[in-house]
């Protein structure tokens, strides 16, 4: 998808066990609403989150503050949410916005199982991702 020439991409992928979310390019107020949507989608299925961040160049405050919600709804559900492969440019905006223990800290308690592989190495087509067990 593109907004305004930025391109980015939000993907959901989920099994009976996990539910794994993967984002690319520029995540920002624009798409709000539909990372917004695909976390309401993640919540439904009662399991623990991967965010797969290894192509999400940029997230800004709105995408964190979806991140943190959906994080702290999971903590009430007895779940857990991990983010994964961040790059360190997201790392740094995450520090300088203060969150990097709300959304950074690994899950305490309850243990993201890597039971959810999703090969994305063309992720440049739209809704490309493929499950691999």
């Amino acid at each position: 998808m593109s907004i305004e020439g930025a391109e980015f991409a939000v993907h959901v992928i989920t099994t009976a066990k996990a539910a794994q979310l993967i984002l690319r390019g520029h995540l920002h107020v624009g798409v709000a609403a539909e990372l917004h949507q695909a976390a309401q989608r993640l919540l439904e299925t009662g399991n623990n989150v991967t965010v797969c961040c290894q192509r999400a160049e940029h997230l800004d405050t709105s995408a964190l503050q979806v991140l943190l919600a959906l994080k702290e709804e999971l903590r009430a559900q007895g779940k857990a949410l991990d983010l994964t492969d961040v790059l360190p440019s997201v790392q740094s905006f995450i520090q300088l916005a203060g969150l990097t223990e709300a959304i950074l800290e690994p899950p305490t308690g309850n243990t993201v199982e890597p039971v959810l592989v999703a090969e994305c190495s063309q992720m440049d087509s739209p809704g490309y991702c493929r499950e691999v067990v």
